[in-house]
């Protein structure tokens, strides 16, 4: 079982925007492919291999950026 320490929302709202910044094909991206397609990629990102902060206010603000993706790229 794949037990994700990051979550990120996937949606109506916010898959068209998603599937452009890490360069899927919207037809292409389903459920069962959310984790090779989105959550590997944010593995492998600058932003997410950065070393954790050492302030407790930044560790959680690090601790919670997968979330910030949503809000990017969420569309109303």
């Amino acid at each position: 079982m794949k037990r994700p320490d990051v979550f990120v929302c996937l949606d109506s709202k916010n898959k068209p925007a998603l599937c452009g910044a890490f360069g899927i094909k919207q037809s292409s991206l389903t459920y069962e492919s959310y984790w090779e397609d989105i959550i590997l990629q944010v593995y492998k990102a600058e932003w997410w291999l950065n070393p954790k902060p050492q302030n407790n206010r930044e560790k959680q603000v690090s601790n919670s950026r997968a979330a910030f993706l949503d809000s990017l790229y969420y569309e109303k």
